[in-house]
């Protein structure tokens, strides 16, 4: 079911179900929302709240009238009358297994593992509600029960995620656990804490990745919340100095659409290896632990088309070398992307699912040890007794990932951060 934006706010104006809807619940002890298919029946439907042990309730409903005390609150949008309201974010969270429909292969090598090693952040981004939210650790014991299942999946490198992981107090002996299995790292942060801990990141890890969204303090500071731009790029400068590979991550939103070429200009004047841009996400509620839609201030609204396009003229113009040579990790086309993206959620452009092939060569831990073949797309797995090949190989994970690769996952459509593994 194609989605109807709605262009004054740039907001999707209801979720994208295209199999049925959800509507309030009636359980007296705990109000819960069910999924109502409009096809055929699904012999497991995951919606609701957390307590309640039906199969036609979870924690994975992202429009139920859930109660707070409930897990599932944090994905909770409101309903109307049994639909989802026009402010409804995508629903990429309520998930149909239906025993018997095919089945992806078993998963016996994994290229990259990511690790959401916590949910908490220094940072206090607009587009995200980890800084809010975020609570959870990963165990040093999950990280211990992962080891025999990163070695049998041939696992060649790690990316130690959150939140942001460097606030989790046992990250380095994690890392050490990882290294000793001889697994390469890589960790993805907001650079706040890079300088501080500069001695145990060069020591334990291969590659840095630094999301920095802002050309200046001011733009800075207007995105992160924080005005913290000079302490970033203070970081950014001692790892490279320290010889750590460093490279640059910036989400395109409406606070910097005009700067993606100064963006690239700073990343030079930093030193650093590289930088790719991707879109800022406002569609999946599976996606910065959001509680809330994404605010106005990330979505790109019309006005702000011509600024974007501005921007990549000028990248194109301007960068040729970089773009040639991988400074800029983004080919052209692939910038452009960028743009399409934006001019289809507000309705000015067909929407096409980008070339990914992600959940086949990598899976995502979350904090909590719960899986996902990617990062916006909820699993159906938590880490146990089995391991991880035991839990990336449940019968329920493995149609997930047929569905994904049928081009059944609406969620893959509105993707702003596909990969695709070439092969080995």
């Amino acid at each position: 079911m194609p989605a109807t934006p709605r262009a004054n706010d740039g907001r999707w104006r209801r979720c994208w179900r295209p199999t049925g809807w959800c509507s309030r619940g009636t359980t007296s002890s705990s109000p819960a929302n069910t999924w109502t298919p409009t096809g055929a029946s699904p012999t497991t439907t995951r919606c609701a709240t957390a307590s309640s042990t039906s199969t036609r309730r979870s924690a994975s409903c992202s429009c139920a009238l859930a109660r707070a005390s409930s897990a599932a609150f944090r994905r909770t949008r409101s309903t109307t009358g049994g639909r989802p309201s026009p402010n409804c974010m995508p629903c990429s969270s309520v998930l149909i297994d239906r025993p018997g429909a095919p089945m992806a292969p078993e998963l016996v090598q994994l290229r990259l593992v990511t690790l959401y090693l916590t949910e908490r952040c220094n940072s206090r981004c607009v587009s995200c509600d980890y800084w809010r939210h975020g609570r959870q650790d990963m165990a040093l014991a999950t990280v211990q029960q992962l080891l025999p299942g990163l070695k049998a999946l041939g696992v060649e490198q790690v990316l130690l995620s959150g939140g942001e992981p460097l606030l989790h107090p046992h990250w380095v002996e994690m890392a050490t656990l990882l290294r000793a299995q001889g697994l390469k790292l890589w960790l993805l942060t907001a650079g706040l804490a890079l300088a501080k801990q500069l001695d145990d990141v060069a020591r334990h890890v291969e590659q840095v990745t630094v999301s920095l969204d802002g050309a200046t303090a001011a733009s800075y500071a207007r995105i992160r919340g924080l005005d913290a731009f000079e302490v970033v790029c203070a970081g950014v400068r001692a790892a490279v100095r320290a010889g750590l590979p460093v490279t640059l991550r910036v989400t395109v939103q409406r606070g910097n659409v005009a700067e993606l070429p100064a963006l690239v200009r700073l990343a030079h004047g930093l030193g650093v290896n590289g930088i790719s841009f991707l879109a800022a996400d406002v569609a999946h509620d599976e996606a910065f632990g959001r509680q809330a839609p994404a605010p106005d201030g990330v979505a790109l609204r019309p006005e702000d088309l011509p600024l974007l396009a501005a921007s990549l003229d000028a990248i194109e113009q301007t960068h040729a070398d970089d773009l040639a040579g991988g400074f800029i990790a983004e080919s052209p086309a692939k910038l452009r992307r960028i743009e399409a993206h934006a001019r289809a959620r507000l309705g000015l452009g067909p929407l096409t699912a980008p070339r990914c092939n992600a959940p086949a060569h990598s899976a995502v831990i979350e904090a909590d040890g719960r899986l996902r073949p990617c990062f916006f797309i909820g699993g159906t797995q938590r880490l146990g007794a089995g391991g991880l090949e035991a839990a990336l190989n449940a019968p329920a994970e493995r149609r997930l990932r047929a569905a994904i690769a049928a081009g059944a996952q609406a969620a893959c459509e509105r993707c702003v951060c596909a990969k695709w593994f070439a092969p080995a």
